[in-house]
């Protein structure tokens, strides 16, 4: 299989193509001025392509990827709270997000700043999107009382000013594949 070509693992008769990324030559060569991994997100609608994206660069040395946590989501202590969230999103938003803030896979901290092999740091939707995009959206549409989005603004503050969540990139992708 090509660098720029990728067959999709939960959809393996869709190809997508990849044209002019070269991510062994272009982002495991990235300069950060930290002591860090560059941190990239990966930002889009669902069935954007993301998680795609993500098992692309999966086994890619020097590079360490993050896919959203709905493992996590579905089954905390036996409940599932995806789906308590899509059954009354009044009810277990406030509950849905405060969870999502504290997973590790949400921040950046994680084994892989001692590790200096790793060199990239990718996310599959990231903090600020939970904060900037869904919580916003929520509030404005109804969904999160007035109390509510001051707390779960409150905890993202408090997780930034405690946490290194910086991002070096944040990419929107949505990536088209078509038949074999």
């Amino acid at each position: 299989m090509l660098d720029s070509e990728f067959r999709s693992l939960s959809s393996p008769n869709k190809r997508t193509n990849f044209v002019g990324i070269s991510p062994l030559k272009e982002l495991t060569n990235i300069k950060t001025p930290t002591d860090r991994p560059f941190r990239v997100s990966i930002e889009g609608n669902i069935g954007a392509g993301k998680s795609t994206l993500i098992e692309y660069f999966k086994n890619m040395e020097g590079i360490e990827t993050h896919p959203e946590p709905i493992a996590w989501w579905r089954n905390l202590e036996g409940h599932n709270l995806l789906e308590l969230l899509y059954s009354d999103i009044h009810e277990w938003l406030k509950v849905f997000q405060s969870y999502a803030y504290s997973l590790p896979g949400y921040n950046a901290n994680s084994p892989s700043e001692e590790d200096s092999s790793v060199r990239v740091q990718m996310y599959e939707r990231s903090i600020q999107n939970n904060r900037f995009c869904f919580m916003e959206q929520a509030y404005t549409n109804g969904y999160l009382h007035s109390a509510d989005y001051e707390v779960l603004d409150a905890w993202y503050k408090w997780i930034r000013a405690n946490v290194d969540i910086s991002l070096d990139l944040i990419g929107k992708f949505h990536i088209q594949g078509g038949p074999l």
